[in-house]
């Protein structure tokens, strides 16, 4: 089912996409390609939406805490907001602290994209990204596809270049397994399949460095309840506010790996998030107080929800020990992110 959800200021509609099975019901919108919505249901039958979001337009664009959207054209950070590439230096926009985030001043996630393909089931959104927006390289082209399976959610990304680019997309939805009103999720169970990460200062910049897991509140290799380690003086953890850092998540690059396992015991509702991508960005949603009115009127806190971004590393194009965010003409960009659910 598709439905109006407003128009952009230039008048371009945006519209809300309803897809369902027997299993789930999720919905989307055009703006930013924005995971909306995802309902299923308790250990006790009862639905929960369990991803945090707007009711209006108005209020997505106005927030500026990435609710939902696929980020782009590079998530995460960029130092020094520049990048070399075939020899020539590329200048961005600084949109934080003098770097460039989540795709500059006007990001895929503040888009209005275009409906591809729409079935009961599935929903395949398209964007065009010209020549030299925000100074990437390249026209690049782009569709992301939502859909439902009998265990959950498939995310597949597929995109083409003009020129030679750098290109890193990931989904910033936020999760709360007690529903997207429950309040915190410190209490949540999660596994993280890293034995290592990257290592990031205070502005979320990293030096190169990829460090164990091993013996720092870092490791989440065995499932740990999220409040044990997102107050720790950790300086990972500190300067963060939080869990914000991005782990590098074991397997061979470019297979579908098991990123991690968020889990409940309140719901018994237990995710499972596997992707191709390297990368797991885990933010815990450290300052999500002051946003605006929410779904059904809540004023989400602090820790409300957290989001599991997949993705390659941070700042990857300016480290040549990660692995690479580089695209080149001719070539594809495939990855794909499968959130599997389970009730227990």
């Amino acid at each position: 089912m598709i439905s109006n959800f407003g128009f952009m200021p230039d008048g371009k509609e945006v519209f809300l996409v309803e897809i369902k099975n027997e299993h789930f019901k999720a919905k989307l919108i055009s703006y930013g390609a924005i995971l909306n919505s995802f309902e299923t249901v308790d250990n006790k039958g009862n639905l929960l939406d369990i991803v945090l979001g707007f009711d209006t337009l108005e209020d997505y664009i106005l927030q500026d805490k990435c609710f939902g959207c696929i980020v782009g054209r590079c998530t995460n950070r960029i130092s020094n907001a520049s990048f070399k590439l075939n020899g020539e230096t590329y200048h961005l926009y600084k949109n934080n602290a003098g770097n460039s985030s989540h795709g500059g001043k006007v990001g895929f996630g503040k888009k209005a994209w275009d409906i591809k393909e729409h079935t009961e089931d599935s929903v395949t959104f398209h964007i065009t990204s010209p020549d030299m927006e925000e100074n990437y390289p390249g026209e690049l082209s782009l569709d992301v596809k939502y859909s439902l399976t009998s265990t959950g959610l498939k995310l597949e990304y597929l995109g083409h270049t003009s020129k030679d680019t750098i290109v890193n997309l990931t989904n910033h939805a936020y999760f709360n397994l007690n529903g997207h009103a429950a309040g915190t999720i410190e209490k949540h169970l999660l596994t993280i399949n890293a034995d290592n990460f990257v290592w990031a200062n205070e502005k979320t910049i990293p030096d190169g460095r990829i460090l164990p897991v091993a013996n720092t509140p870092m490791d989440f290799r065995e499932a740990t309840e999220i409040g044990k380690n997102v107050n720790s003086d950790y300086d990972q953890i500190k300067w963060a506010k939080g869990l914000d850092r991005n782990w590098c998540i074991n397997g061979n690059l470019h297979e579908l790996n098991k990123a991690c396992v968020l889990e409940s015991k309140e719901s018994g509702i237990k995710l499972t998030i596997s992707t191709t991508q390297p990368g797991l960005q885990v933010y815990t949603g450290n300052y999500l107080s002051g946003s605006r009115p929410a779904k059904e009127n809540v004023n989400y806190i602090d820790r409300a929800g957290v989001a599991l971004e997949c993705q390659g590393y941070p700042d990857a194009i300016n480290h040549e020990n990660f692995p690479s965010v580089v695209l080149r003409a001719g070539e594809e960009y495939r990855e794909e992110t499968v959130y599997e659910v389970e009730v227990k």
